[in-house]
């Protein structure tokens, strides 16, 4: 899919794109997560500097984003079953000795759910193969930032959020 030549430049676009192509069963899953992977560099090219491309049906990349270099795996779901990222997505991020994090998008909400790569392995999959309704446990555990565009992801990226602290209350005054 060469999503240069596609009347396509926001997420939302490939987003609504990934949804009809699934719904039309046109594409196999594997197809459909490089799709997803490339619409979604192709989205963020004005702002990161692309290091590497998803090869095959690869659905991962790197990217440098303000001199933070990035490898993501960007993941879907209809269902809300989500696979751990792969041996090759792994082996790729020690090579490059990078960040990494993997972006679950929620096609129902149109956004996607940005999760550092420790967090991921810590808060979500816990040592499972595959888990179940990620994004509302994530949610829970404030371990994602959720984005609807791709100029969002990249201030994410650029502009972390603090993590939140254990709460605490403030008296209230008289």
């Amino acid at each position: 899919m060469d999503w240069d030549k596609r009347d396509v430049s926001t997420l939302r676009e490939v987003l609504d794109w990934i949804q009809r192509e699934n719904r039309a069963a046109k594409r196999t899953k594997r197809q459909l997560s490089h799709a997803l992977a490339n619409g979604f560099i192709h989205t963020l090219k004005p702002w990161a500097h692309v290091v590497e491309e998803p090869v095959g049906n690869a659905n991962y990349f790197c990217v440098e984003i303000a001199g933070i270099t990035l490898a993501v795996t960007p993941f879907y779901s209809h269902d809300e079953w989500w696979d751990k990222p792969s041996k090759t997505f792994r082996e790729m991020v020690a090579k490059k000795r990078c960040r990494w994090g993997v972006v679950l998008f929620d096609f129902p909400k149109n956004e996607g759910l940005w999760i550092e790569g420790p967090v991921f392995d810590e808060k979500v999959l816990r040592g499972r193969e595959k888990v179940n309704s990620v994004v509302r446990e994530a949610r829970r555990n404030h371990a994602g930032q959720a984005f609807t565009e791709s100029k969002e992801f990249v201030e994410i990226i650029k502009h972390p959020p603090k993590t939140p602290g254990k709460p605490y209350l403030v008296p209230k005054r008289a």
